[in-house]
């Protein structure tokens, strides 16, 4: 076992065999960050967005209390982005994607108003 492991070409092969390891599990890792969830769905996303922005900014510009539209607006919006996301992946999004794609959604809100 010894003269095994001091073979150039076993130890190249484990090294290989770690670093592509750590990748892996670096790359899982990332995958579990909301950042990284909202560029997963982003293409999904984007458009649902750009469609709450333009309505987000109609309320404002109407003037008075707009919570309860914007709120209206958002659930129309999220519930747009797990219609698109089931259609295109067959399966619905996860709480995590919707909770990313919610909290762009809280960003730009908060971008419109100024705050």
């Amino acid at each position: 076992m010894n003269e095994l492991l001091n073979n150039v070409q076993v130890q190249t092969a484990l090294i290989t065999l770690i670093v592509l390891a750590l990748n892996a599990l670096a790359q899982w890792l990332k995958s579990k960050t909301r950042g990284s969830l909202l560029e997963y769905v982003w293409c999904y996303a984007q458009p649902i967005i750009a469609a709450f922005i333009a309505a987000a900014r109609e309320v404002m510009q109407e003037g008075g209390e707009g919570s309860a539209a914007i709120r209206g607006i958002m659930d129309k919006s999220l519930a747009e982005f797990a219609d698109q996301y089931e259609l295109f992946e067959g399966r619905p999004p996860t709480e995590a994607e919707i909770a990313a794609v919610r909290n762009e959604l809280v960003t730009q809100l908060k971008r419109i108003i100024g705050g």
